[in-house]
């Protein structure tokens, strides 16, 4: 129910779709994919503030009635549902979710990096000092690729994270 939202595994849980061919058969056995790491960050987030439903690029997810809609074909509609993965350790979750979806500490500062060293700027060398700039001018590089791809949601919830990190020190990133 809407109520107990907040208690079950605070943030650490997985969304799936059900991608059988037909989502409401009765005799299949269910296929549950996960959505992506992005995707299921910003449905997580939508989940736990209590919002009706999470928007993705293409799908509604409504929470209400447990259903990804897609938002062009309101008809096709599959079920969706929440995991909490049983090895979460809840030290993982201190970690802003950006790293997370980079994976290890510091696989932020090497994204970064190595996307200044591509552009090969004067401020290609990164330090305390300049860390700020080049993590915007990463966030807009992000932002730009994830519009190529048609993910402008993902694109945006990542910059958004990226530009977060802009106060910590390079040991934290």
């Amino acid at each position: 129910s809407m109520t107990d939202r907040r208690t079950e595994g605070k943030g650490s849980g997985r969304w799936y779709w059900k991608s059988n061919s037909d989502p409401w058969s009765e005799t299949e056995d269910a296929k549950w994919t996960t959505f992506s790491d992005t995707e299921s960050e910003i449905i997580e987030q939508a989940y736990l503030n209590k919002i009706r439903h999470a928007t993705l690029e293409n799908y509604i997810i409504d929470f209400e009635n447990m259903v990804q809609v897609h938002k062009k074909e309101k008809h096709k509609k599959r079920p969706v549902k929440r995991d909490i993965p049983a090895t979460v350790n809840s030290d993982d979750h201190v970690l802003a979710p950006v790293l997370q979806l980079f994976g290890e500490p510091g696989e932020v500062c090497r994204l970064v990096w190595k996307w200044a060293e591509q552009e090969n700027k004067s401020c290609h060398i990164l330090k305390e000092e300049n860390a700020a700039e080049i993590i915007d001018k990463a966030a807009d590089g992000l932002l730009a690729e994830a519009n190529c791809l048609g993910q402008h949601r993902e694109g945006e919830w990542l910059a958004h994270h990226l530009t977060e990190m802009k106060g910590k020190s390079l040991e934290e990133l």
